[in-house]
């Protein structure tokens, strides 16, 4: 891909499985991703936006592509981020 990774070419992976497929540790690496990690990360940043002049500040946290809801159909395939 453009980021330099292989792809995943595995026929059966967390793109295609259902709820119930997913591995729970899967779950857990995605959640420390997508939730812990910003969490962590915004609370480090308090003071530097504190600092700043500006009177209104925004942290925006855009963790996958099922967070868009102007999309007209969501599939079953890769729950753990469905919830984005």
């Amino acid at each position: 891909d453009a980021g330099g990774l292989l792809p995943d070419t595995a026929s059966v992976n967390s793109w295609t499985q259902r709820v119930h497929e997913v591995d729970a540790m899967e779950l857990l690496e995605v959640q420390l991703c997508n939730q812990t990690a910003p969490f962590i990360l915004v609370g480090r940043l308090r003071p530097a936006m504190a600092a700043s002049a500006a009177r209104r500040k925004y942290v925006v946290n855009v963790s996958a592509m099922e967070g868009q809801f102007s999309r007209g159909y969501k599939g079953p395939g890769h729950p753990h981020t469905n919830m984005a």
